[in-house]
């Protein structure tokens, strides 16, 4: 009888030791998942938010620059510079008259923009014919004014537009603008490339008051002289909407003077 009883008494202890082990064992599952595995999850939270602040904190350094002449300001990237073409050669300069001819160009020395002041000679009107469709994709008013005219709003925009030519291709370019047709977003009649990146300069004065006028975009003048074409609208944008493209319209949109 007594080993009977001796087998039952360990088995019961048996049986209890390992419900504890099996108990302690599961509370050990429930502490990793509740409390370990999320304390590591916030942690690698937290590193990733604090890599992306300081990603974002080494993007916005900037300097500023004014030409000599027109005086003009605009803030730029660090790491971009401005490169000084001088004076033309062509003769149409006389005098101690002088203009303002840059580049803007990015970190690899591409040149994004382009300035020149002190432009004359610039004659004529863009009549109705002569507009072709035009779309306003991006509209910020700068700190530009003093303009107002018939055709021209008393702000300067920056804006960055995709016009359709008559061959059914698109091209794509961002400068400043007083245009009234260009102060909204969306689609419009315009003269597109023409007249349109041209403004009334205020500072350089070559005699008799005049200051001539002025082109600070990525299109005719300053900027390039030849324009890329592309098969879609979609696709005209999306050559504006790069990284280095989108600082070029942030140095458009600083543009000031002193």
């Amino acid at each position: 009888m007594s080993n009977r009883y001796d087998q039952h008494g360990s088995a019961h202890v048996i049986i209890i030791v390992g419900l504890v082990v099996a108990l302690v064992a599961a509370l050990g599952v429930v502490f990793y998942q509740n409390f370990i595995v999320k304390q590591s999850t916030t942690q690698t939270n937290t590193v990733s938010n604090t890599t992306k602040s300081d990603e974002v904190k080494t993007t916005v350094v900037s300097k500023e620059y004014c030409a000599t002449y027109e005086q003009l300001c605009f803030t730029m990237p660090d790491t971009w510079k401005v490169v000084d073409l001088g004076q033309p050669t062509d003769g149409r300069l006389s005098g101690e008259y002088k203009i303002d001819r840059l580049e803007i160009r990015n970190e690899t020395g591409t040149k994004v923009l382009g300035l020149e002041s002190g432009i004359s000679g610039i004659g004529g009107v863009c009549s109705d014919e002569d507009k072709s469709p035009l779309s306003v994709m991006s509209v910020y008013t700068t700190k530009l004014t003093g303009y107002a005219d018939e055709w021209s709003d008393d702000r300067a925009y920056a804006v960055r537009v995709v016009s359709k030519g008559i061959d059914g291709k698109y091209h794509a370019g961002m400068y400043l603008t007083t245009a009234k047709e260009l102060t909204n977003l969306g689609e419009t009649q315009n003269c597109g490339f023409g007249y349109t990146p041209l403004i009334s300069g205020k500072k350089l004065d070559y005699g008799n008051g005049a200051h001539g006028q002025l082109s600070f975009s990525s299109v005719g003048f300053g900027g390039t002289s030849s324009l890329p074409k592309y098969d879609t609208k979609t696709a005209a944008f999306d050559s504006l909407n790069t990284s280095d493209m989108n600082k070029a319209y942030d140095i458009l949109r600083s543009a000031h003077y002193k």
